[in-house]
């Protein structure tokens, strides 16, 4: 009895990081972005899990393109390894332009043999949030005529300069990271899992479609324009590989998460599905679909047709100094439910309990909870 007293009252004593997680901000952003995200993990993951917030991308350096981007990002991820000698598994973390940044980083990272990344963790998760994986090219939030098409790239090099270019698929960069025969590919391909958060209906600046990956030759419905979007989530909600649906979410009774989509490895040849696509955007989604991915759809009631605020909402996202002004203007609390959910998934917290404590209120549950997959 004396000797559980005297254990009882050790100190405690530090536990050697086994896992490192690392968070993307998207254009324009900092390292304080996902800040909601990462508290929940150190919570959660406690002395195991060192989550870095990456600052080598902060603010106008976003402008020069995916690729500058991702070099920058994959070299801070090696210095961060170097510190933690302990460490076994990596997971990266984009939000919107970081879910690219990521995807190119774990191609620099990824080791020789294929198997290991970052000089030999294993490369446990990929997560994105409101992703352009596949441009914005036909993904603008109201459609544009086609002769007015060919002026877009002024104002978006304007506005993200080479990035614009490469988001509007002026440059070939996206096609060849999800063409199946590059190194882009087998990098995303390493990954053990692998997970898009996506707003279902009013994200202006990356509509549905785009972020989930997901064009009338990856699915029945047809995802463009993101006017569109909230007619089409209920085809979304009836896709083959749904595993959850909140009937109350996707009704419009309360926020939160409404689907979760299981898409396995495809069966069939890649090449084959990209030679049934119709567009450009539908050979990339039938790729990257092809590899296998966790969707998770999620709607907040008051993003609608003429109020699109959703694209900051789903991550909760955090701004510095006087800016945080513009996240009351934007609700951004709203997504604090939805970042405990992918805190959860990323540290493998895999019980109805975990999801339950998520998502508070929910009912009406059809399928497995999301957390049990």
């Amino acid at each position: 009895c004396g000797l559980v007293d005297a254990l009882s009252m050790a100190p405690h004593l530090p536990v050697a990081p086994t896992r490192l997680i690392v968070l993307q901000h998207g254009l324009y952003g900092s390292a304080s972005n996902l800040l909601v995200l990462k508290q929940n993990l150190e919570q959660l993951g406690g002395d195991s899990v060192v989550v870095h917030s990456a600052t080598s991308n902060e603010g106008s350096r976003t402008r020069d393109g995916v690729e500058a981007g991702g070099r920058r990002l994959a070299e801070e991820v090696l210095l961060v390894r170097r510190k933690y000698p302990s460490l076994e598994s990596l997971a990266l973390v984009g939000n919107s332009l970081g879910g690219l940044y990521v995807r190119y980083a774990s191609t620099l990272l990824l080791d020789p043999s294929g198997d290991t990344i970052a000089g030999g963790l294993r490369p446990e998760t990929l997560l994105t949030f409101c992703s352009p994986h596949l441009g914005v090219r036909t993904f603008t939030y109201l459609p544009l005529p086609a002769p007015h098409k060919s002026w877009i790239g002024w104002p978006s090099w304007w506005v993200a300069g080479t990035t614009g270019d490469d988001l509007l698929l002026r440059t070939p960069l996206l096609e060849t990271m999800s063409c199946p025969q590059s190194s882009h590919y087998r990098a995303l391909g390493a990954f053990q899992r692998r997970r898009a958060y996506a707003n279902l209906k009013g994200d202006f600046m990356v509509p549905f479609g785009t972020a989930a990956f997901e064009t009338a030759a990856a699915s029945a419905a047809t995802w463009t324009f993101g006017f569109r979007d909230s007619h089409l989530a209920h085809n979304f909600a009836r896709a083959p590989g749904v595993r959850f649906v909140d009937e109350s979410v996707l009704s419009g009774s309360r926020d939160g998460i409404a689907v979760v989509k299981e898409d396995s490895p495809a069966g069939l040849d890649v090449r084959l599905s990209q030679v049934l696509a119709e567009t450009r955007e539908g050979r990339m989604a039938a790729s990257i679909n092809a590899l296998g991915w966790s969707k998770v759809g999620v709607i907040f009631r008051s993003a609608g047709r003429l109020s699109p605020m959703a694209h900051n909402r789903l991550p909760a996202l955090r701004r510095d100094g006087w800016r945080r002004g513009i996240d009351a203007l934007e609700q951004v609390h709203q997504g604090r439910p939805v970042m405990l959910h992918a805190a959860q998934y990323l540290l493998g917290l895999e019980s109805e309990e975990a999801l339950l404590e998520a998502l508070p209120g929910q009912s009406g549950l059809r399928e497995p909870p999301p957390a049990m997959i």
